[in-house]
Order: structure tokens, then sequence, then C-alpha cells
């Protein structure tokens, strides 16, 4: 199984390639369980990463090539967070840092689960439901929503989370 990275590819399959990933986190701090991991499970944890993002993010701007492109990057019409135009046939190293964190996050958490509040009983009448004391958080972790405010937002929230929404004075 190999990587398609290839911007705007109509078979393209994650935002990063193994390789980019291994410099980054040779560069980052204490996160040295990646090097364990074999290429096999780096390459499925980076496509994950990505069908994630794009599953869940509401990306600014829009596609460049709804006809041809399987990923949801590159994008027209985005801005970093200097206002500075992104280029359309790219991959902003943003968004590949943020698909190597969740990556990363996914294989250290042994999974993604978006799952809130889990019900263990319920009593119909008179109603009375129970809910588990493990409430999980459905968001990404702090580091990618971070690296993605310009980009983008989760579009999901918890009833415990507050959703960040980008303002824009007219």
């Amino acid at each position: 199984m190999s990587l398609d990275t290839t911007p705007g590819g109509s078979t393209a399959d994650s935002y990063g390639s193994v390789s980019e990933a291994d410099l980054y986190f040779s560069i980052g701090y204490k996160k040295t369980a990646w090097n364990l991991l074999s290429t096999p499970d780096k390459e499925a944890l980076l496509k994950e990463s990505t069908r994630l993002l794009d599953q869940f993010f509401e990306w600014e701007g829009s596609i460049k090539s709804d006809s041809v492109q399987s990923l949801r990057w590159p994008r027209s019409y985005v801005y970093d967070i200097d206002g500075r135009l992104v280029s359309d046939s790219i991959i902003p190293n943003q968004v590949k840092w943020a698909t190597f964190e969740l990556a990363y996050y996914v294989d250290e958490s042994d999974g993604f689960d978006i799952e809130e509040n889990v019900i263990d009983s319920i009593k119909v009448g008179p109603i009375t439901a129970k809910f588990s004391n493990t409430v999980k958080d459905p968001s990404f972790p702090r580091i990618v929503t971070d690296l993605l405010i310009p980009l983008g937002s989760t579009t999901f929230v918890s009833s415990n989370q507050v959703k960040q929404v980008k303002l824009v004075r007219v």
C-alpha cells in the first residue's frame, strides 16, 4: 500500500507522505513512538487522518477542481493567518502538519471516536437515564485545531465544548 500525495490528484489519499511525517516527528519533542511504527502502519494512519480531516472540517474557500481531485485540498480563495492567499496548487504545511499530528493521536489513542456520553441504563417509566461517568471528547487534539484555525473549523460540537467560529467584519 503506497500513498498518493499528489495535490489535486484523482487518486490522492493523503495530505502528507511518510517521509514528510518522519521528518516532522524527527524535529518534534517527545513523539518518538512514530519511529516504532512500520511503513504500512504509518501509511494507514496518514490515510485515516486525511479522511477524518476531510470528513469533519469545514474548509475555507472552494475545492480547486471538483471534477478531478479526490481530496478537499488544494482549495482556491483561502487565506493564511497573515492574510496571504494560499496557492491553489499545493497542500499548505499546516494541513500536512495537522495530518501528521492527527495520525499520531489516532495511533496513541487506539483510534478516533466521536461518541459522547454513553448511556449505561435507561428506565422508561417514570423516566430515568443514567449516563456513564466517562465522557468522550469528540474533538480533534488541540494542536490540530490550532494549526487549522485560519483554514477551517470542525463540523461537530460536543455538548461540553465551545466551537470556534471565524468572525468576519464586513
